[in-house]
């Protein structure tokens, strides 16, 4: 089968806040490392902003970053993806329904890749984010946000598109 290419397209991604810590363990603590990285919690959020005709993407994830830690990596790490709004404007209507949805998997995507590449060197080698479940995760993300704002939708609206700019004559 032959992929269909997103018409969607990052004008670019960068990584703006990071931070790594390790716990050691004991030195005579056996450790199983796999069944320790997987109870760590894991916290994700994004968002959008719009500026004229950009589009900012930001999306943070947070790996064992709790009050009392499990062993190995507490992880943060913080990126924004760069869009150009003309660009969304123009996609075809499938696409203009899912670019969030495509802009939120690239995001945690360039975030896993990042993590895989700041832990490889590490004492319990490369940690890679877990898939994660983006419909739980915007579900859970519409109901906050609807939440906060006494039952109004609120956030980043469907870009509408521009009327032409009609000149006096």
């Amino acid at each position: 089968m032959i992929a269909n290419k997103s018409t969607l397209q990052f004008d670019d991604f960068y990584i703006i806040q990071s931070s790594m810590n390790f716990i050691q363990p004991e030195s005579s603590e056996e450790v199983n490392i796999p069944e320790i990285t997987r109870q760590y919690e894991i916290g994700l959020d994004y968002g959008f902003k719009r500026d004229g005709e950009t589009i900012y993407f930001f999306i943070k994830v947070a790996v064992n970053q709790v009050k009392e830690p499990k062993l190995g990596y507490v992880l943060f790490c913080e990126g924004v993806g760069v869009l150009n709004a003309a660009v969304i404007k123009s996609l075809p209507e499938a696409d203009a329904q899912s670019w969030r949805v495509n802009a939120i998997s690239f995001g945690i995507s360039q975030l896993r890749a990042y993590i895989d590449s700041i832990t490889a060197f590490g004492p319990f080698g490369k940690y890679t984010l877990p898939l994660i479940d983006l419909v739980s995760l915007i579900k859970s993300k519409n109901e906050l946000r609807v939440k906060k704002t006494g039952g109004r939708e609120s956030g980043v609206r469907k870009l509408k598109k521009e009327k032409p700019v009609q000149k006096k004559g």
